[in-house]
């Protein structure tokens, strides 16, 4: 059983590490999606002013806007992003506390039935039965 909870942390440490690796990866992504969309979007809006032909005031004033827009676009995006990043987030986090929560309820279960019949049974018990010092105590006295 020792074995099985190692071997478990062993996997959910691999599984966590994988996740993180997986993470960065989608970050350096979005970055590069997002450097291309700026880029897009300021061609575009470039287009957009040469098609127009504004006076050259009026087209610097156009081309800030541009900029500032693109750049609320591309904020509005890493928002949404991080929002779905500190979702992620807070599942694991579900996740790790439910198991920690099932952990408790399988050890209180474990000494509930120890305490119940391990002492008709203590000469029957399979070895690493008894996890620690107290289980050995509550069945054999001190």
């Amino acid at each position: 059983q020792v074995r099985k909870r190692l071997e478990a942390k062993e996997e959910m440490k691999n599984a966590y590490l994988f996740q993180m690796r997986a993470k960065e990866e989608k970050a350096l992504r979005a970055r590069e999606e997002e450097e291309r969309i700026r880029v897009e979007l300021m061609r575009k809006f470039a287009e957009d002013d040469r098609l127009e032909q504004m006076n050259e005031h009026k087209r610097r004033l156009k081309l800030e806007q541009h900029r500032r827009e693109a750049e609320r676009l591309v904020e509005l995006r890493r928002e949404m992003y991080e929002l779905a990043r500190q979702q992620e987030r807070e599942h694991v986090e579900k996740l790790r506390d439910d198991e920690d929560q099932r952990q408790v309820v399988i050890e209180e279960e474990r000494q509930r039935l120890l305490r119940e019949h391990a002492a008709e049974l203590k000469a029957f018990l399979p070895k690493h039965t008894l996890e620690n010092m107290e289980d050995y105590e509550m069945l054999f006295g001190r």
